[in-house]
């Protein structure tokens, strides 16, 4: 039988690895959103955010892209 200090260790590592994954989609969200602007400035290639995003497993639609709709993993 655990004990509680097991299961309050428990609930801890995974509390912080919630906010790990949190922070990088956070991240994720801003670099695609800062990318974005670029292509629409013209100084980044849709191309290259096709290759970055690939890498990371999504696609986006570039017919009508909204950020919080048009991910598709």
């Amino acid at each position: 039988m655990h004990s509680g200090i097991d299961r309050g260790i428990n609930m801890e590592i995974i509390s912080v690895k919630k906010w790990e994954i949190q922070i990088e989609q956070k991240l994720f969200y801003s670099d695609l959103r800062a990318m974005l602007d670029g292509v629409e400035a013209g100084e980044i290639t849709m191309s290259y955010v096709d290759k970055w995003l690939a890498h990371r497993g999504y696609r986006l639609n570039w017919e009508n892209y909204d950020l919080e709709k048009a991910l598709t993993h």
